[in-house]
């Protein structure tokens, strides 16, 4: 978002043997409209800047559409912890959020 006044953000897709478990967040029920950019900047409101490393919007791979859900690692475990606090139920494009630690396996048995 060059001219924007605002801090530049790694929303680069990180490769996941780099990303670190504990401090990844999976962001659930986004818009399809949500883009990296839009998750960065709605990251940087909520939590702050500098306080993520990367984001990765799902994309599906035939449709080349977004899936609706995000992965995004923190710079450590507390601001993860508090990424997950606030982010969960935060409407965003009319939509609310569901926020958890990526992996978890709550998250996983409510989507069965």
């Amino acid at each position: 978002m060059a001219g924007s006044g605002k801090p530049q953000r790694n929303v680069d897709k990180a490769p996941r043997s780099e990303a670190k478990p504990e401090n990844t967040v999976f962001v659930g029920n986004l818009s399809w409209e949500v883009t990296n950019d839009v998750m960065a900047d709605m990251l940087t409101d909520v939590v702050g800047a500098n306080s993520f490393v990367s984001i990765r919007v799902a994309f599906d791979k035939v449709t080349k559409k977004p899936r609706g859900f995000a992965h995004v690692e923190f710079v450590d475990l507390q601001t993860a912890e508090r990424a997950i606090r606030e982010l969960n139920s935060l409407e965003v494009m009319g939509r609310a959020l569901r926020a958890d630690k990526a992996g978890s396996a709550t998250r996983a048995t409510e989507e069965l």
